[in-house]
């Protein structure tokens, strides 16, 4: 009976932990940082609320499990961003940021803001679909903006379900409907479905404005923690908004529904938000690890029943199709998003000075 060299076992059991671990998209993370993560501290730009709190239960504590502190920033992306600039020349003030939807990734990017990503320090983003994966971003779920709306208020005053942006113009909605501000990631997508109404598009934004002008608007929401509050008290009864607070909203027992917005050749509007390594990052590979763990499939889920907001790995959708209730949240299905309207967000980023001058001569007259 022949022998086997050290060396031959050697390679064996080399190749053997390397499929192993190709298996585990954690594992592989943990390998790479492993006891040079523990005592690290990262910072994360996020929104705030219940969004920032699910994130930290989900990655946050994965991270925490490695021996690294994770603090957050709060705001939304687009004042965040404002921090970032602010702060150019000086150590940056987070290390990973979500970055919302794709015109703030754009800008990131031209003004040199964005790491290139190392997607094999990323395993899990091998996962993801090619329209998630960006050369310095990747997506970990999709927004999704709906017309959410008091399901009894509407009832009460016999209306139907606003599948249209123009059934905001209703008579017995004025002064009742929330329209969601500017730098808010609800915003664009609204003001392009009110171009929309006039013969407009992100192309020819100026009837949008025209639109918004004319809808006897009770406030513009600057926050959906606001908005909510808005819509408990009885203030408003519509806003155009995002899926996961309607669900949220539900969770709690108020009697939000919600409509997608239709329109001649498109049904729903839908888009990848972006999570970005920032350039100059003393904590990149603390910032990598946090991001594989945010694409973590089981994860994904876990954060998708908390937030209601679709995920993007394809064996976290596999598991979505086979949860009843969740696959019934949001729309994830390929065919639904073949059929949703995206914007042109190069289009956004190049007119957004422009868009924001129109929006503060609506709105602050």
């Amino acid at each position: 009976m022949g022998t086997r060299s050290w060396s031959g076992w050697g390679g064996i059991l080399v190749v053997a932990l390397a499929f192993l671990l190709a298996q585990d998209g954690d594992h592989v993370a943990q390998a790479q940082g492993g006891a040079a993560l523990r005592g690290t501290t990262m910072r994360v730009s996020t929104w705030g609320g219940s969004w920032k709190d699910a994130r930290h239960v989900t990655a946050g504590k994965r991270l925490e499990q490695l021996g690294v502190k994770v603090e957050y920033v709060v705001g939304n992306p687009m004042d965040n961003f404002a921090k970032l600039v602010a702060a150019r020349g000086r150590d940056v003030p987070f290390d990973l940021m979500e970055l919302g939807t794709g015109d703030i990734k754009i800008q990131a990017r031209e003004q040199g803001f964005l790491e290139k990503l190392d997607l094999a320090r990323v395993p899990n983003a091998r996962d993801l679909p090619p329209a998630s994966v960006d050369v310095d971003a990747v997506s970990t779920h999709l927004l999704q903006i709906v017309i959410a709306y008091n399901a009894e208020k509407f009832k009460e005053q016999g209306l139907p379900a606003p599948t249209e942006f123009k059934q905001l113009f209703h008579p017995k909605l004025a002064g009742r409907v929330a329209f969601p501000d500017i730098n808010t990631t609800m915003a664009a997508y609204t003001i392009v479905g009110f171009a929309m109404l006039a013969g407009g598009d992100e192309h020819n934004i100026a009837p949008g404005f025209k639109k918004i002008g004319e809808l006897k608007v009770n406030y513009y929401y600057k926050a959906s923690t606001d908005l909510i509050t808005k819509f408990t008290m009885g203030d408003v009864w519509a806003a155009p908004w995002h899926v996961g607070w309607v669900f949220r909203a539900r969770k709690a027992g108020f009697p939000m529904s919600f409509a997608d917005p239709r329109g001649d050749k498109w049904t729903g509007m839908i888009a990848n938000e972006w999570v970005g390594i920032i350039k100059g990052s003393r904590n990149r590979a603390a910032a990598e690890a946090y991001l594989n763990a945010m694409l973590d499939p089981d994860l994904q889920v876990d954060f998708a029943k908390r937030v209601f907001m679709a995920p993007t790995t394809r064996k976290a959708l596999q598991k979505v199709a086979a949860d009843a209730a969740l696959r019934e949240s949001f729309m994830w299905r390929e065919e639904e998003i073949k059929k949703a309207y995206e914007l042109d967000w190069k289009v956004l980023a190049r007119d957004w000075p422009k868009w924001v001058e129109a929006w503060n001569r609506v709105t602050l007259r």
